[in-house]
C-alpha cells in the first residue's frame, strides 16, 4: 500500500515538479503519514483507556446509586429518633447524622438525585461499552453489569442481615 501511495505521490508530482524535487516531497510527505498512523495508534489506545474506566465508573456509580437508594428508602424516622435517644453510642451517633436526611424539605429531594445518578450511570455504560466491543456484545455486556452489578449485588448487601 505504501509502494502504491508513492507511485501515485511520484505520478502526481511528476507533473508539477521535475526530477529529485518530487522525491523528496514524496518521502516527506510519507514519513508525516507514518508519524501520524502511530499517533492515532496511541490516541486509539488512550481512547480505549478512557472507555474501559468510564465503562467502571458507570457500573460502580450505579452500584453505589441503588445501594444509597435502597438505605434512603429503609430509613424510618421513628426508628431513627427511637435509636437517637435510647440506642447504644454508636447508634445515637449514627441516627442523629441520618435524621436530617429524612427531616429536610422536600422529602423525596435526595431520594430523586440517587434515582437520577443511577439512571444516568446505567445509559452511560453502554456508550462506553459500544465502544470497547461490538454492539451486540456491548448491549449484552451493559444489560448483564446493570442486572448484577447495579440491581441484584447492591440489592443483596443492603437488605442482608446487619443492615436493619
Amino acid at each position: 500500500m505504501a509502494a502504491d501511495a508513492l507511485a501515485h505521490c511520484l505520478a502526481l508530482l511528476g507533473q508539477e515538479l521535475t526530477g529529485d524535487r518530487a522525491q523528496v516531497l514524496c518521502d516527506e510527505l510519507l514519513a508525516a503519514t507514518a508519524a501520524g498512523g502511530e499517533g492515532e495508534e496511541s490516541i486509539s489506545e488512550m481512547r480505549r483507556t478512557i472507555d474501559l474506566v468510564g465503562a467502571l465508573g458507570c457500573g460502580l456509580l450505579a452500584a453505589c446509586a441503588a445501594g444509597l437508594t435502597m438505605g434512603v428508602v429503609s430509613l424510618d424516622e421513628v426508628d431513627l429518633r427511637v435509636k437517637a435517644r435510647c440506642g447504644s453510642d454508636d447508634e445515637k451517633a449514627y441516627a442523629t447524622r441520618l435524621l436530617p436526611l429524612i427531616e429536610h424539605q422536600p422529602h423525596h429531594q435526595l431520594l430523586v438525585t440517587l434515582l437520577l445518578l443511577n439512571a444516568l450511570a446505567n445509559e452511560a455504560l453502554p456508550l462506553f461499552i459500544d465502544e470497547l466491543v461490538p454492539g451486540l456484545y456491548a448491549i449484552l455486556i451493559s444489560v448483564t453489569v446493570v442486572l448484577f452489578v447495579g440491581e441484584i449485588m447492591p440489592a443483596a448487601v443492603f437488605t442482608g442481615k446487619g443492615w436493619g
